[in-house]
């Protein structure tokens, strides 16, 4: 009995002293995780407001060689690509049938020369006798039927003789003219460069005008042109900055407009500028640029590219909350800029850029966001230090 008493005793005290004890800390569902992220404070930046607009490479000195006169190609010395050296024969025209035609009019040039010369000595005769029996009838000595005689061939003859003298000054305009259509059958390089484009092979039959080859100068170098709408033609003068993207060559450059053509089309509402590249520039001729033009300035918010997250088709931020925790909130943007040297810019001059995006909607400044989300951070995760 009494080591029965015992034994109810220390399961008494056992009791007790569990009972005395305090429960196990259970964690409460959705308390989230610390953990370690970067931050960025918010806040308003000035940017410049640019205008979009395509471009196009092309050579500072280029010409589209045509002829004068039409006829067969016989002869083209040169390919697309080829380099050629100031007045290098490039191509060649058939010139027979001119050749033809001046070897006409030259003969018709020496049988009224001929002619004209046989004249001339009957006229000088003529002359003589009209002089002398214009003596002789003045002295009575000659009767006025012989006088009119001698008068009506000498103004003959002169007459004869100015039709012949004006048909030929005709006949030398035409040979001159011939004659000037000549070196417009073989066409020379005007400038040393590279042979870009070729319309026409050997046996090709062209016409007055027609362009036949284009050349550019590698040594002028190359320009951007672009067309800019008509309501920005006060804002445009030479100096002005610009900034240019070619998605073929992967760079970004800025650039100096260098010429503004003062004259707004009438179809396009748009004035043309140019802007000179550099003398290494690689692309070539006719290569597209997305051109950044300067319109004004004003203030945003802006985020790194690395901040946003996809969810659901959706853009959005970690934004953390006054009591340190992140919630996930969905952001509208605007377009995308790069930072370089402390400077927002619509492309990337080089390689050190950070691509910042506007915020349009959904954070405000002052807020602070993660920068780089760390893979798995969810809503209700606390950022350690906030």
């Amino acid at each position: 009995m009494k080591n029965l008493k015992g034994f109810l005793a220390l399961v008494l005290l056992l009791v007790i002293g569990a009972c005395g004890k305090e429960a196990p800390e259970r964690k409460t569902p959705g308390a989230g995780r610390t953990v370690k992220a970067q931050t960025l404070t918010l806040k308003e930046e000035r940017v410049a407001l640019y205008r979009e607009l395509p471009g196009t490479v092309e050579a500072r000195e280029r010409a589209r060689l045509s002829s004068k006169v039409g006829g067969f190609v016989r002869e083209v010395r040169v390919a697309e690509g080829d380099r050629v050296r100031k007045g290098e024969v490039l191509l060649r025209l058939d010139d027979q049938e001119i050749r033809e035609r001046i070897r006409a009019l030259s003969e018709a040039h020496r049988a009224l020369s001929h002619e004209l010369s046989a004249v001339s000595a009957r006229l000088r005769f003529a002359e003589a006798e009209y002089r002398r029996f214009a003596k002789l009838y003045k002295e009575e000595a000659a009767t006025a039927e012989e006088f009119e005689a001698k008068k009506s061939e000498y103004e003959a003859l002169s007459a004869q003789k100015e039709a012949l003298a004006a048909r030929m000054k005709e006949i030398e305009a035409r040979l001159n003219q011939v004659r000037s259509l000549l070196p417009y059958t073989v066409l020379r390089a005007p400038f040393s460069g590279r042979v870009v484009r070729k319309w026409v092979d050997e046996g090709t039959f062209v016409r007055p005008g027609e362009p036949l080859l284009e050349v550019e100068s590698r040594k002028a170098g190359k320009r951007l042109v672009f067309q800019v709408e008509e309501e920005f033609f006060e804002r445009v003068a030479p100096g002005l900055e610009i900034w240019a993207t070619f998605p073929a060559a992967g760079r970004s450059l800025k650039l100096k407009v260098t010429e503004v053509v003062p004259a707004v089309s009438p179809e396009s509402r748009t004035f043309t500028v140019k802007a000179d590249l550099p003398p290494d520039f690689p692309l070539p001729s006719g290569s597209y640029a997305q051109v950044f033009f300067p319109i004004g300035e004003r203030k945003g918010l802006f985020v790194p590219r690395a901040a946003l997250v996809d969810r659901g088709g959706f853009r959005a931020l970690f934004v953390v909350e006054k009591d340190g925790r992140v919630s996930l909130r969905v952001v509208r943007l605007g377009k995308t800029f790069f930072r370089h040297e402390g400077k927002l810019l619509p492309a990337c001059p080089g390689v050190e850029c950070e691509a910042v995006v506007e915020v349009l909607s959904g954070v405000s400044a002052g807020e602070r966001v993660v920068v780089h989300p760390p893979l798995g951070l969810r809503e209700g995760d606390r950022i350690e230090g906030a």
